[in-house]
């Protein structure tokens, strides 16, 4: 287990204690160097810096930070220095978890899409403590440790895990040889979990949008939801102090005083098994009710409930005198409440217009700056609002005028707008396509050039590209790619950087940048993420895009499964193809691909792995059988020569 330690903490740790004597090496260790924390009961401890100490110490301690602090007197969040580890502890306690094999959890972390673990670790209660060692350790700070919290407890939730046993400060089983179950070479980025978080969050979010069933307002109705009944009803313990505490926020949300929810809590009370000591339900209740809480925690409901649980906590607008902050339209009213009392046009500059248009209810408050401008925009969009700017410089004289009524254009409609944005688009498009036609080009078909599979481009009607036409754009980039998102209308930029989230998703496969153009198949996979990804997102030609970050993110997520996708139906196919080789063309194609690893000069290094292990899997396979049925033959052949002997 030795190796997996070092494996772990790199050079934060050192062999053995260094001499104090030098200057530079006192800095050296102050910057790189970090301690490891040794403890059995949680609350003693032994804090570690040098491999000899730690692997001597290691049988007579259970437990270890696979984190790293710069004190070695105070385990804190603040106190922290490297994370080298992503963790999560699943507890097989208090009826949770009951059955839970190793073979289960691979099939979460396969279905929510995590990457393989580093390590796993038999905890004596039957949970694991599972590990991903990141590639590269990060500089812990307070916007890190948060961040890395958030992924943790987003992981722990989904996989089934410990939701009181977060933070990158926790102590963790310490590994060996009795309690390992698993360890792999796996070394994962943070920054995969980030985006990993990113998709998750994202998806959360669409769920969001549309009702729910569970989904309830506070008020009295939150006592009536089933997962609130469900606890209601009585828990086990180890789950007391927390559904107590999370029903007194229920119960203050809901309206009721401290002394009727205490009543009621200790009527509850009697439904646990065993019930609680009288003092710990009224210090959960004061607790509740100090103020710091404004209501019960959806994640604690839905852990204690084992229920989908969201609610929204509506309040009614303070009036405008009692808020910091004024809405947009309020200062709209008062902007031309302005321009009404100078005879509708007004001389002067943005700066000290704001200076001059104050709030209704309050004269010391003046419109800020950038609310100004958003409002002036908008107004001159509608057609109520003009700005003419005369002469140059500082001798600029900008004169806004409020347009009346009869004067003003109907604001256009979404519908009109879109319908015009449609017809010039309409207007390019042929354009191009002519001009192409003129000159040879290709003029569109139904499958883009060059690919195998035909990919549909029922979306517009269909033309290519020049690259003097798609500006911001690189050489590298393959043309069936610019060709598909000019087709939607994205500009030369946004390609750009959606071809950026192409290689972050190659990357994490370990395929080089240089080999994703050169392979049609990764092309296509590319270009079909795009027309999922407008289907969902829409696009400028459809005039229903929303935007880039969306759309990215969706396309992100979107791409790597069609990858993953794509490599394991290679894989599969490979497997049929093996097992009807021959022994000796089986051997040769083995040979083969090592020779393609070692070259390092395959697109994809992993595949080949992969297939190499199925080759040799396939070859032991074959050596057990021949083994089984030579051994089966000489029984045989021994039993009928035995047979002939007895009756001479």
């Amino acid at each position: 287990m030795n190796a997996i330690i070092r494996d772990l903490f790199g050079n934060q740790l050192t062999e053995v204690a260094k001499k104090r004597t030098v200057k530079f090496e006192k800095e050296e260790r102050s910057s790189r160097l970090g301690w490891t924390y040794l403890s059995n009961d949680f609350r003693t401890f032994k804090a570690v810096r040098t491999y000899n100490t730690l692997f001597s110490a290691e049988g007579e301690f259970d437990f270890f930070t696979p984190n790293t602090f710069y004190r070695k007197d105070k385990r804190r969040k603040t106190t922290l220095r490297w994370i080298n580890a992503m963790s999560v502890d699943i507890d097989v306690k208090n009826g949770q978890n009951i059955g839970i094999t190793f073979a289960d959890i691979e099939d979460k972390i396969t279905e929510l899409g995590l990457p393989t673990i580093s390590l796993c670790v038999r905890t004596p209660s039957g949970g694991f403590h599972l590990h991903w060692f990141f590639d590269q350790p990060r500089r812990s700070s307070r916007k890190m440790n948060k961040h890395f919290t958030r992924i943790q407890t987003k992981i722990t939730e989904l996989i089934g895990g410990d939701n009181e046993a977060l933070g990158p400060e926790r102590y963790y089983r310490l590994p060996k040889a009795d309690n390992t179950i698993f360890q792999s070479d796996k070394r994962v980025s943070f920054d995969e979990f980030c985006d990993w978080f990113s998709m998750i969050v994202e998806e959360e979010e669409e769920e969001r949008k549309e009702y729910k069933r569970g989904f309830c307002t506070v008020g009295t109705n939150i006592l009536k939801h089933p997962a609130i009944l469900t606890l209601l009803k009585g828990v086990k313990e180890g789950q007391r102090d927390s559904t107590c505490f999370t029903l007194a926020l229920a119960y203050k949300s809901a309206g009721y005083s401290s002394t009727e929810t205490e009543t009621f809590l200790h009527e509850w009370n009697q439904k646990n098994q065993p019930s609680m000591p009288w003092a710990q339900v009224c210090r959960k209740v004061r607790s509740a009710f100090s103020g710091k809480y404004h209501g019960p925690s959806s994640q604690a409901i839905k852990s204690l409930s084992g229920m989908d649980f969201r609610y929204v906590k509506w309040e009614s607008a303070k009036p405008r005198k009692e808020r910091v902050y004024s809405h947009a339209h309020e200062w709209e009213k008062d902007l031309l409440s302005f321009f009404k009392k100078h005879g509708g046009s007004i001389s002067c500059s943005l700066l000290s217009l704001a200076k001059k248009i104050t709030s209704s209810v309050d004269k010391s408050k003046t419109i800020p700056l950038t609310t100004l401008k958003t409002l002036v925009a908008s107004l001159e969009k509608q057609g109520k609002l003009v700005k003419e700017v005369t002469g140059k410089g500082r001798g600029s004289v900008t004169t806004f005028t409020i347009v009346a009524k009869k004067e003003a254009s109907a604001p256009q409609t979404d519908e009109v707008s879109k319908k015009r944005e449609s017809k010039k688009t309409k207007k390019v498009i042929g354009r191009i396509a002519n001009t192409l036609k003129a000159k040879g080009g290709w003029q569109g078909s139904s499958s883009v050039p060059g690919l195998g599979s035909s990919i549909p481009l029922e979306f517009y009607p269909p033309f290519s590209y020049t690259r003097s036409s798609v500006l911001s754009v690189p050489r590298d980039l393959p043309d069936q790619f610019i060709s598909r998102l000019t087709n939607l209308g994205f500009n030369g930029q946004f390609i750009f950087g959606l071809w950026s989230k192409v290689r972050l998703v190659f990357k994490q496969f370990t395929i080089p940048y240089s080999a994703i153009s050169k392979n049609l198949d990764y092309v296509r996979l590319a270009v079909e993420a795009v027309g999922i990804t407008v289907e969902k997102k829409g696009s400028p030609i459809r005039t229903d895009y929303t935007n880039a970050d969306s759309f990215n993110k969706y396309y992100y997520g979107t791409l790597k499964g069609l990858v993953t996708t794509y490599r394991n139906e290679s894989l599969a196919h490979f497997i049929e193809h093996i097992e009807s080789l021959p022994d000796i063309r089986l051997t040769a194609l083995g040979l083969e691909i090592e020779q393609l690893i070692a070259s390092k000069t395959a697109s994809d290094t992993e595949l080949l792995r992969d297939q190499l292990r199925e080759v040799e899997a396939e070859q032991g396979a074959r050596n057990r059988r021949k083994a089984y049925q030579k051994s089966f033959w000489d029984d045989s052949l021994f039993h009928d020569f035995r047979f002939v002997l007895k009756q001479d």
